[in-house]
């Protein structure tokens, strides 16, 4: 990206939003009841069963819960699709003049996002080693974070140095959002839940944040797909001043 279209991130990423076709879904149901169906039968085929087959059993019954499962992820997947619509994934792939992201997303269990890369110095040169981590990532992202992996850990071989890029979240979430997450919370529809932000010039080794006045996406992962559920700006954490009931004169 250009460092203009930096200027409206969130709200481009917004516009690649869609949701899953009617035909893609009823194609999915269709192939789940067809599983289901005969994974109920190769159950009941094997009915009786003697002490040797139990393994098969055992097999065929968690083929059959697995199914189950994805039956009822499909239920959460038509839901969201209902009331949601898809983020695209690629939008965390974009980066600023420097190669840096220009979008960052913040699982809301936490305040940072961070990559960092470990310098192990050893006895010699050869021995020396490099680790690298990364936070909690949105389901099926790692590889729009393989180069910010790969930036880091190069950073940290030349410098033989420790090396991070460390985003925290700042600010207020509204009401109305708070209350979604809420709602998304108890649906049960999510594994996790993140903030999308647009970062300011980032800094190796210094932690940065959002753009002041920019605007923030909500989104859950279902584990398969991610999901805007809201948009919203954050506001300051208000300053309360105390005053005092009694005067300097009267504590005499």
């Amino acid at each position: 990206m250009m460092a203009q279209e930096n200027l409206i991130a969130i709200a481009k990423a917004l516009t690649m939003a869609t949701n899953i076709s009617e035909k893609e879904i009823l194609e999915w149901e269709k192939q789940l009841a067809n599983d289901l169906a005969v994974a109920n039968r190769e159950l009941e085929a094997i009915q009786p069963t003697f002490r040797i087959e139990d393994i098969t059993e055992e097999t065929i019954g968690k083929k059959n819960l697995f199914l189950k499962n994805e039956k009822l992820r499909l239920s959460h997947i038509k839901n969201n699709n209902r009331d949601y619509r898809l983020f695209s994934l690629k939008s965390l792939a974009w980066r600023d003049k420097n190669g840096w992201p220009t979008i960052v997303a913040t699982n809301i269990a936490s305040r940072e996002f961070k990559i960092s890369s470990e310098y192990m110095r050893g006895v010699n040169v050869h021995d020396s080693r490099t680790a690298t981590t990364c936070s909690i990532l949105i389901s099926n992202s790692a590889s729009y974070y393989d180069d910010m992996k790969n930036k880091v850990l190069a950073l940290t071989e030349i410098r033989q140095l420790n090396t991070k890029i460390h985003f925290q979240f700042r600010g207020i979430i509204p009401k109305k959002t708070r209350g979604k997450i809420l709602v998304a919370l108890k649906s049960d529809r999510f594994e996790n839940m993140f903030i999308i932000s647009e970062p300011t010039e980032i800094i190796v080794n210094q932690i940065v944040y959002p753009c002041p006045g920019r605007e923030h996406a909500l989104v859950g992962d279902d584990g398969l797909y991610v999901w805007h559920i809201d948009t919203f700006k954050t506001t300051e954490v208000e300053k309360t001043t105390y005053s005092v009931p009694w005067s300097s004169e009267a504590q005499r």
